[in-house]
């Protein structure tokens, strides 16, 4: 009897179960961490264009607080480049995960290239570069240092580096006095 009443008390929870019972899956907010990087960091100097600089890999390495993809490369330059080479790589070993080609037609406007997601791992150190001889020139309008880290949303900028070559070589200068952008992505948290 009592294994009768215990067979049927399973039978009764599996079929009254409702739709409504199931979990919703999350879907979070895709970001771009790059305006709460300037805002936060204090990087709000004047803007200098860089026209025909020294070509040069520069970017910034960054922590995912949270497990995610990347699912674009978001650039903006002073000048259009119909072939501007972006790369993600791993920081700690300094080997390229993805580069991508980014065609800019129109100076001084937002490009978004979008890519097959890659996934960033929580807590993992990477970098996002760019080699060209255009960027924008940004520091603190008190002439102040970058402090390290900035948190922007779920990402966390540990540094912002460079390497004056064409070449494709991990940044091997560090600096906090200025920043040369513009360069993110679009991240979306995945759990």
């Amino acid at each position: 009897m009592k294994k009768t009443i215990t067979l049927f008390a399973i039978i009764f929870s599996l079929f009254s179960c409702s739709k409504d019972d199931e979990a919703t899956p999350v879907t979070y907010q895709e970001e771009n961490p790059l305006i709460g990087y300037l805002t936060n960091g204090g990087i709000n100097g004047a803007i200098i264009d860089v026209v025909d600089g020294t070509t040069s890999e520069v970017g910034n390495e960054f922590t995912p607080l949270v497990k995610g993809t990347i699912k674009a490369f978001v650039v903006s330059l002073p000048q259009s480049n119909s072939n501007l080479r972006v790369t993600l790589w791993d920081a700690i070993t300094k080997t390229v995960i993805r580069t991508e080609y980014v065609n800019v037609v129109t100076a001084a406007t937002t490009t978004t290239k979008n890519i097959q997601p890659i996934e960033l791992q929580k807590d993992k150190k990477y970098a996002i570069t760019m080699n060209s001889d255009d960027w924008y020139y940004r520091e603190k309008a008190n002439g102040s240092l970058i402090t390290y880290p900035i948190t922007s949303g779920n990402i966390r900028f540990d540094s912002f580096g460079f390497t004056d070559t064409p070449g494709l070589i991990y940044p091997i200068y560090f600096s906090n006095d200025y920043y040369n952008g513009d360069l993110s992505f679009n991240f979306q948290q995945t759990e």
